[in-house]
């Protein structure tokens, strides 16, 4: 499955819906940095991010009978969480928002069970114990 096709479901108007949710949950500061920094990228940038998004991902699914606080797993996430800084600097307090939402948004749900019926679930868990860690 390409990246296309596994992040096909969030179109432009999907991007401005979250984008919105977002604006209400962290402020304006955060998404419009976080827009601007996506804008600037080449479409060979874009395309080489969501790449190695879809690999992390793919990683962790690989990882999963490890348990979410499997060393291997954690340094996924911590992959995970430098992919992020291609959009904006997340805090522990976003990236858990971000596990919570990967579970519990039927959009980002649906993207995430392409990968793994259990993923929604297990990165929520595998987040949450990465940002205690950190903190």
């Amino acid at each position: 499955m390409s990246e296309e096709e596994i992040f096909a479901g969030f179109n432009e108007k999907q991007q401005e819906e979250y984008a919105e949710q977002a604006r209400l949950l962290y402020g304006s500061e955060i998404v419009d940095e976080s827009m601007k920094r996506w804008k600037s990228y080449s479409e060979e940038k874009k395309k080489a991010i969501l790449a190695e998004s879809g690999a992390i991902y793919l990683g962790i699914v690989e990882n999963m009978a490890k348990g979410h606080d499997n060393p291997d797993v954690q340094e996924l996430v911590a992959q995970w969480h430098r992919n992020m800084r291609y959009f904006y600097e997340p805090t522990y307090e976003i990236l858990r928002g971000l596990g919570q939402m990967y579970k519990d948004n039927p959009d980002f749900r649906k993207t995430f069970e392409q990968f793994h019926p259990e993923l929604p679930e297990f990165l929520c868990e595998a987040i949450r114990f990465y940002c205690v860690g950190q903190e």
